[in-house]
C-alpha cells in the first residue's frame, strides 16, 4: 500500500502520488503570519468558559459585597476665608500646600482625643482609622469624613472632630499669637525705658505699640478663618459595601481574565483552525467539510449539511470507482468525538441513495455507537465472528450474511440497500479480539460479497491500537478531524501514525466548518434532509 511522505519539500509546494494523496509540505507554519481568526475561533471554542467563569466570579464578588458588614459615611465640610493667610498667595501649588497642611491637623492626636472625649464610648486608636480629612478640587473647602458602622454615629463623629478641629485650630492660633504678643510687649518696656534719656526711639515705640494692637486684634479672632459650612447629615445608604459597583467591576475584570485563560489555553494546547492548515499536516486533501450543528436549525441550513454529504460522497465515487470487489474503508479520527461514527452513518446513507450496494460495520467494539444509531445493540456481530474463528481459518462470507442486517433507526429512509453488521454482544477484550487471525478472514470474506462499498467505524487511531490493526487489512483508510477538537500534536501524531502504518488514506472529512445558508440549496425539495450533526 503506498504511504506519504512527512517531509516538506523545499519549494513549499504539495506533490502527489498515484493515488492522488498529496506527498510533503509546504514550509513550516510557524511561519505563516499569526491571524486574528484564529484567537477569535480560540475564544469561540472556550466561550462556555468564559462564560462559566464570568458568572462565578461576578456572582462571588456580588455575595461576597452583599455579606459584609454596612459602614456608614458623614462629612463635615469647613470652609477657608479667603482673606486668611492660608489662602492669600497667588500660587495655586502654595494654597493647596497650606490647605493640605491644615488639613491633615484633623487627624492629630490632640484632635482625635477631644472628639473623642466628646462622644461616650470612643478613644484616640478607635477613631484613628475611621477619620480622613482632604482638600475638596478647586475649592477652599476642607472635608472631614468619618465612618462608622450607625449612620447617626458616623454623623455625631464627624461633627465631634470637625469642632474639636477648629477648638484646636484657635488654640494654636491663640497660642502663638500670645507667644508673639508676650516677645513684643518685652520690647516695648525696654523701649520706654530708654525713651527719657533717648527721644529719638519714639518713632520706635509708637510701631511697636501699632504691632502688639495688632496682634491682640488676632488673637482676638484666632480660628474665625475657619468656619463649619455644612454640619455631618446622617447619611441614607451606607458607603459600603457597593455590590452593584462591585459588581460591574468584578464583570469587566473577569472577562479580562477569562479572555486572558482563553488564549493562554490556546498557546499552551494549539488546535488546528481551517481545513487549510490540517490538509497542510496531514498531507491529504480535504475531501468535504461539514458545519457542525448543535440544534435542529432552518430548513436550509439543514439541507447545506446534507449536501456536503453528497459532495463527499461524490469524491469518494471519484476516488474510488466500483470496482470488481468492494472498497473496504476504515473510518476513524485521531481522538475521541471527532464525528467519525455519524460520518460513517451519513457516508453510508448518501452511498446507497446513490445506487452502490453500502454495507457500515460497528468496528468500534470498546464504544459501539453506530448500534445505537441503527437500533441492533445487543445483536451478535462482528465480535461472534471473531471468537468463533481464533484460529483465522478461511471465512466464507455466508457465515458473515447471517449476521448482516438491514439498516433500520432515525439514520436510514429506507432508500437504496444499506445493511450493517453489529458490533456484536460485549464480553472480552476488544484489544485480544483484534490482534487474532480472525481479522485478516473477517477482511478477506468480506471481499468477496457483493457491495461495492464496506465502511467500518473504528475507534480513535491515537491511543488505542484496535484502530490501527483495522487499518493494516483495510483498502484505504478515511480521517475524520474536528476543528475544535483536533491539536496540532495530535494531527503530528496522526500523519507519523499513517506513515508508519504504510496505509492508504484518501483523504480527510472536515467537521466544523463554516455554515452557509445558500438558497441553492433550497432550490430541490425532493431530495431528503439529514437530521442535525450530532458528533460521536
Amino acid at each position: 500500500m503506498p504511504s506519504h511522505s512527512f517531509t516538506p519539500n523545499p519549494r513549499d509546494q504539495m506533490s502527489t502520488d498515484a493515488n492522488g494523496r498529496r506527498q510533503g509540505g509546504g514550509g513550516s507554519l510557524g511561519e505563516d503570519p499569526i491571524e486574528v481568526g484564529r484567537y477569535l475561533e480560540a475564544l469561540r471554542r472556550s466561550r462556555w468558559l468564559i462564560v462559566t467563569m464570568v458568572v462565578v466570579i461576578t456572582a462571588g464578588v456580588l455575595a461576597f459585597s452583599v455579606t459584609l458588614p454596612k459602614t456608614y459615611e458623614a462629612t463635615a465640610s469647613i470652609v477657608v476665608d479667603n482673606a486668611s493667610g492660608l489662602v492669600s498667595s497667588n500660587e495655586t501649588q502654595t494654597v493647596q500646600r497650606n490647605l493640605a497642611t491644615t488639613a491633615t491637623l484633623a487627624t492629630t492626636a490632640a484632635v482625635l482625643s477631644e472628639a473623642a472625649g466628646a462622644v461616650r464610648g470612643e478613644t484616640r486608636a478607635s477613631l484613628a482609622k475611621r477619620v480622613t480629612a482632604e482638600v475638596a478640587e478647586n475649592a477652599n473647602i476642607i472635608n472631614i469624613k468619618v465612618s462608622d458602622r450607625s449612620a447617626s454615629d458616623a454623623a455625631t463623629l464627624a461633627y465631634a472632630v470637625a469642632r474639636a478641629f477648629l477648638s484646636q485650630h484657635a488654640s494654636s492660633q491663640r497660642a502663638q499669637t500670645s507667644t508673639a504678643l508676650s516677645l513684643i510687649n518685652d520690647q516695648i518696656a525696654s523701649v520706654r525705658a530708654r525713651s527719657a534719656s533717648e527721644p529719638s526711639v519714639a518713632a520706635q515705640l509708637s510701631t511697636l505699640q501699632a504691632r502688639a494692637a495688632e496682634l491682640e486684634a488676632a488673637s482676638a479672632r484666632a480660628g474665625s478663618e475657619l468656619q463649619l459650612i455644612q454640619r455631618p447629615d446622617v447619611p441614607s445608604s451606607p458607603s459600603s459595601p457597593r455590590p452593584l459597583r462591585n459588581g460591574v467591576i468584578a464583570l469587566f475584570a473577569s472577562i479580562f481574565l477569562a479572555v486572558l485563560v482563553a488564549l493562554g489555553r490556546e498557546q499552551l494546547t494549539p488546535r488546528v483552525t481551517s481545513q487549510r492548515e490540517i490538509s497542510h499536516l496531514l498531507g491529504l486533501p480535504v475531501l468535504s467539510g461539514i458545519p457542525y450543528l448543535r440544534r435542529r436549525v432552518d430548513a436550509r441550513y439543514a439541507r447545506a449539511e446534507y449536501e456536503t454529504y453528497q459532495t463527499l460522497s461524490a469524491a469518494l465515487r471519484l476516488a474510488l470507482p466500483p470496482a470488481g470487489h468492494p472498497h473496504v474503508m476504515l473510518v476513524t479520527s485521531a481522538t475521541h468525538g471527532e464525528g467519525k461514527t455519524t460520518v460513517t452513518m451519513r457516508l453510508g446513507r448518501v452511498l446507497a441513495q446513490a445506487g452502490h450496494k453500502t454495507l457500515v460495520i460497528s468496528g468500534d467494539l470498546r464504544w459501539p455507537k453506530l448500534d445505537d444509531a441503527f437500533k441492533v445493540s445487543g445483536r451478535p456481530g462482528m465480535r461472534e465472528l471473531l471468537t468463533l474463528n481464533p484460529e483465522g481459518r478461511a471465512m466464507h462470507f455466508d457465515e458473515v450474511a447471517k449476521l448482516i442486517m438491514p439498516a433500520g433507526g432515525e439514520i436510514w429512509s429506507g432508500r437504496g440497500e444499506l445493511d450493517v453488521l453489529p458490533a456484536g454482544r460485549h464480553g472480552g477484550d476488544a484489544s485480544e479480539l483484534l490482534h487474532t487471525p480472525a481479522l485478516p478472514s473477517l477482511i478477506e470474506a468480506l471481499r468477496h460479497s457483493s457491495y461495492t462499498y464496506v465502511l467500518i467505524d473504528s475507534p480513535p487511531i491515537l491511543g488505542v491500537a484496535d484502530a490501527q490493526m483495522l487499518a493494516q487489512f483495510c483498502d484505504e483508510v478515511l480521517v475524520v478531524s474536528r476543528l475544535d477538537r483536533l491539536r496540532t500534536s495530535d494531527a503530528i501524531d496522526l500523519r507519523e501514525t499513517l506513515d508508519r502504518l504504510d496505509v492508504n488514506a484518501v483523504g480527510i472529512v472536515v467537521i466544523g466548518t463554516r455554515l452557509t445558508g445558500s438558497p441553492y440549496y433550497a432550490a430541490d425539495g425532493s431530495a431528503a434532509e439529514a437530521p442535525a450533526l450530532k458528533v460521536g
